[in-house]
């Protein structure tokens, strides 16, 4: 349980963090204009959105505590899950750029595909470099 609040605390304090860090990137792109400008709810749909998306990724990331899984099927159940929360957010909060064509969409879907993979390489290499400096320092004690 204890796990789990953790997750979902990471989950909610992600989206936050990346909510508010895309949302100052794109000030800045505007000029400082707003980013939320003429969305309806903006704020406030899309700060539940960047949540959900935080929790959609932090808690199937549990899956990896699944050690009878092989890893390759553990890293797919939890960035389908995880992109597929995101893409459902996505569509509810407005990001998608439908009215901009196919190819805006399809360039959404690969920038965030993009993305995604990105930050879960960067926790990878991040826990395997992890895990070998605890293995080290097992090694150096054992003698």
């Amino acid at each position: 349980m204890k796990k789990f609040l953790r997750m979902v605390w990471f989950g909610v304090a992600s989206g936050c963090t990346i909510f508010t860090v895309v949302g100052v990137v794109l000030a800045l792109a505007l000029g400082g204009g707003d980013p939320f400008q003429g969305m309806e709810d903006g704020f406030v749909r899309m700060a539940v959105a960047s949540i959900v998306t935080g929790l959609g990724f932090s808690l199937p990331s549990l899956i990896y505590a699944c050690e009878g899984l092989p890893f390759v099927v553990r890293m797919a159940v939890h960035l389908v899950i995880g992109f597929g929360v995101y893409l459902a957010a996505s569509f509810w909060a407005g990001w998608i750029p439908l009215a901009a064509g196919p190819g805006a969409v399809i360039g959404f879907f690969l920038a965030a595909a993009v993305v995604v993979l990105a930050i879960w390489l960067g926790f990878f290499l991040y826990h395997r470099a992890e895990a070998r400096r605890i293995n080290e320092k097992i090694q150096e004690r054992r003698g």
